[in-house]
């Protein structure tokens, strides 16, 4: 069974020039999965889980001066995937059902060409550095709308991953997410985060696969 299956047989393919900028800006404060080097990916410590659990005023500071910026360009993200993607079909509801999505019907999928690598001049990037930057992005998720990369569309597991971000997001709600996402960034720099590690580990079981080799 192959991701494609699990939306409308019709969907958009967005090559907006202004889209992909977007996505040069924004997509290190989106649930993104990478498909660039592999890294070693070393278990969290307790140390490591209080530097996200009880994060410091230095990051609660940084977090706080990016937080309203991140949440409006999210929302934008899915106003427009939620106008030009397409919805699960009958087997991709029940996936996502699995997966933890309560509302399986509002998920929006949109293809495109080619989620671009995020550019260095990234103005989020310049205003915190430890943000995470990847390479290759091949999965994005903003609220209820998932973006993927069309060389990736026909695999199923990057369609689960990123179900797994809706659930977390139905979960936290938009500002809790995006606020635990960029705090576990910006405390774990150049870690694999848990909000990550669980959407590795919940698509894996419900898939029944082997985690593929993320990168990050």
């Amino acid at each position: 069974m192959t991701a494609r299956r699990l939306w409308a047989s019709s969907h958009a393919i967005i090559r907006s020039k202004v889209l992909l900028m977007r996505w040069m800006l924004l997509s290190v404060l989106f649930l993104c999965l990478a498909g660039c080097e592999v890294r070693q990916v070393q278990p969290l410590t307790q140390k490591d889980m209080d530097a996200v659990n009880f994060p410091d005023e230095r990051v609660k500071a940084r977090v706080d001066r990016l937080l309203p910026f991140a949440i409006e360009s999210t929302r934008q993200m899915q106003t427009r995937a939620l106008a030009v993607g397409t919805p699960l079909n009958s087997e991709g509801l029940v996936l996502a059902r699995e997966l933890g999505v309560e509302r399986p019907e509002r998920v929006r999928v949109v293809v495109v060409e080619k989620i671009p690598k995020l550019n260095t001049a990234n103005r989020l990037q310049r205003a915190e550095p430890l943000l995470s930057l990847s390479d290759r992005i091949i999965g994005l998720t903003a609220g209820y709308g998932i973006y993927l990369d069309k060389e990736y569309e026909d695999e199923l597991w990057v369609l689960a991953h990123e179900l797994v971000h809706v659930a977390q997001f139905e979960r936290m709600g938009l500002e809790g997410l995006t606020r635990q996402v960029m705090t576990e960034q910006l405390a774990l720099p150049g870690r694999l985060i848990p909000i990550e590690r669980e959407a590795i580990d919940t698509s894996a079981r419900v898939l029944r696969i082997d985690p593929p080799p993320y990168a990050f």
